[in-house]
């Protein structure tokens, strides 16, 4: 929509990335692997009824986007195509802008394939799950404050009952 390019969509990618890495990282005890690949390569947005019960689990995936944003239009350049800039891991569209923009922008393989690892999925994954037991530890949330409802489950097995 904004249609940015070069840094701007690398640093915007790195921001969706981190929420989507991060979250899914964060929630892995409550959610297990389908979560961790819901949120991880789908999308962290079905994490919003648990932000909105409660933001502060919000504070680990925003803190690392804080970081990692500036880190990529500086010391480690990133950059991504416009239209994969606002994806971020969703289906793997991210990095793939991300490889098609800095290999058009005559990046060498290495240092694409190192930035877009670092920056899109290593990063993300660990300053999340550092800063999650720091708000873990400061009684912010509790990991059950994650948990996804997924495909209803809880609403299946309501249901069942009430027509049994």
């Amino acid at each position: 929509m904004l249609n940015l390019t070069g840094p701007a969509a690398g640093a915007a990618v790195v921001g969706c990335c981190c929420q989507m890495v991060g979250f899914a990282v964060q929630s892995f005890k409550a959610n297990g692997i389908g979560g961790l690949m819901a949120q991880g390569i789908g999308t962290s947005m079905i994490q919003m009824p648990n932000i909105i019960r409660n933001p502060m689990i919000w504070i680990p995936t925003l803190v690392t986007s804080a970081l990692l944003g500036p880190l990529a239009t500086t010391i480690l350049p990133l950059e991504c195509t416009a239209v994969a800039a606002g994806m971020g891991t969703c289906g793997f569209v991210g990095p793939i802008g991300t490889f098609m923009a800095m290999s058009g922008a005559g990046y060498a393989s290495s240092a694409i394939w190192l930035h877009l690892f670092l920056l899109e999925f290593i990063l993300p994954a660990a300053l999340a799950a550092g800063l999650n037991q720091v708000c873990l530890r400061a009684g912010l949330y509790k990991n059950c404050d994650m948990k996804l409802d997924l495909a209803g489950e809880d609403q299946v097995g309501e249901n069942v009952a009430e027509n049994a």
